[in-house]
């Protein structure tokens, strides 16, 4: 898959991620790995970058319409830069042996959760 590809499909994640959110970094890791031919460490620190400024974007729409939950986004921080710090060193310690599975795990618990939720927009779109 040639840039133009891989750079739609990257877009399409973000659109997902920005649109419903939850599990958009495993499947930027995925298209990264399977399509984009990256390893998993750089395709791990590349979804990291995306999903930052996914964030911020998502925070700056929030901020101007008041909708932000300042204690909650306070705790998401501290976990995010928590779970951070554990995956780095864990991504570097055992490199794709570990995270591989670990992502084919996640990504598969995540659909069937947004797929058998009935109150999941993507249940609803698919399912009514």
């Amino acid at each position: 898959m040639g840039i133009a590809g891989l750079t739609g499909l990257v877009g399409v994640v973000g659109f997902y991620d920005g649109f419903f959110g939850p599990g958009a970094g495993a499947f930027y890791t995925t298209i990264l790995l399977a399509l984009g031919g990256l390893s998993i460490l750089r395709a791990t620190a590349q979804t990291k970058a995306a999903n930052f400024a996914s964030n911020v974007a998502g925070l700056l729409t929030m901020l101007a319409g008041g909708h932000v939950i300042w204690i909650a986004g306070l705790a998401m921080a501290v976990g995010s830069i928590t779970g951070g710090q554990i995956g780095s060193h864990l991504a570097m310690r055992f490199g794709s042996r570990l995270i591989k599975p670990l992502l084919i795990i996640m990504s598969l618990a995540l659909t069937a959760k947004m797929l058998l939720d009935p109150k999941n927009p993507i249940h609803i779109y698919l399912f009514g």
